[in-house]
């Protein structure tokens, strides 16, 4: 485990998308989880997994289309 503040990262849950430090010592969270989500069951967290990354997705999808759309109504 790390022994300076230097070596914690803020990294981003896979399945819910929110940020957690890592490592911390003696937290459930992994590489990939952050403490919530690694207590879940492995089929729950893998159908978060996807539906947040549809999520991302869809939103990339449509940030140009709201730009555009702002434009237009002038």
């Amino acid at each position: 485990m790390p022994a300076t503040d230097d070596e914690i990262q803020q990294r981003t849950c896979r399945a819910c998308g929110e940020t957690y430090p890592y490592p911390v010592r003696k937290s459930p969270a992994t590489r990939f989880h952050c403490a919530t989500c690694a207590g879940l069951a492995t089929d729950v967290r893998q159908t978060l997994e996807r539906l947040n990354k549809r999520i991302r997705e869809l939103e990339r999808r449509l940030a140009p289309r709201a730009s555009t759309g702002a434009a237009d109504a002038r």
